[in-house]
């Protein structure tokens, strides 16, 4: 009842907002279907759409610049702490092709069986031997000494980018190569298209609390959200 009661005041203190789905010709399939499943009913609720309550984002219009954003998430045991550690660690973040890397994929989606309390997807665990390219996705990932260890699957939806995928090895995690990771496709969106107002990372019930705890170091917040497709 308690846990109940919490959601609710969650959603009704949360902002409402409408985000854009906006097709070109080349991700017009792509993105209808990513719209489709977003506003589909939810799997377990079904009374409610799917990606609708309680969904994260980060505004970059709130922000002057990537610069501004970095100096907003810096301090203690921070997110920009943490990517620091990262570079002066060696490692690099680059766009990547995932056919490049299939190994390094394998082994980092099998380097731990549980991801945030729960055991990994079926999916993850099987060895892919190709990975198809797309128009809508990007792939970014974490190298060092030419191994793959995190790696991000970017949707470019118009008016925002989302987190499809996003995936670390656990050997590597205390160097803070997620945050590294996170923060550079931050600034790819910023830097790269003036089109995007939003940063999309999935939904805030349902995520564990360590999970919670992460998203809010890159200053995501709840929102209410209502997708439009153009």
């Amino acid at each position: 009842m308690k846990n109940i009661v919490y959601i609710i005041k969650k959603i009704l203190l949360s902002d409402n907002i409408i985000v854009n789905f906006i097709n070109n010709n080349e991700t017009k399939k792509e993105n209808v279907l990513t719209y489709k499943r977003f506003t589909s009913k939810h799997p377990k609720y079904k009374f409610i759409p799917f990606k609708k309550y309680g969904a994260c984002f980060i505004e970059l219009d709130k922000y002057d610049s990537f610069d501004h954003y970095l100096k907003k998430i810096n301090g203690k045991n921070s997110a920009a702490y943490y990517r620091r550690k990262s570079i002066k660690n060696d490692f690099t973040f680059s766009e990547i092709d995932m056919n490049d890397f299939i190994d390094d994929i394998y082994t980092i989606n099998t380097s731990s069986q549980n991801r945030q309390n729960r055991k990994m997807d079926s999916k993850y665990l099987k060895k892919k031997s190709h990975y198809k390219n797309s128009k809508l996705f990007k792939c970014y990932g974490i190298i060092k000494d030419k191994q793959l260890v995190a790696y991000a699957e970017i949707g470019f939806h118009g008016e925002f980018i989302s987190f499809n995928k996003l995936l670390g090895h656990k050997n590597f995690q205390n160097f803070g190569i997620m945050y590294h990771l996170i923060i550079n496709v931050i600034e790819e969106a910023v830097k790269g298209n003036l089109a995007i107002k939003w940063v999309y990372y999935d939904m805030y019930f349902g995520a564990s609390k360590g999970l919670k705890e992460f998203k809010k170091k890159f200053l995501f917040q709840t929102y209410n959200v209502t997708w439009k497709i153009q």
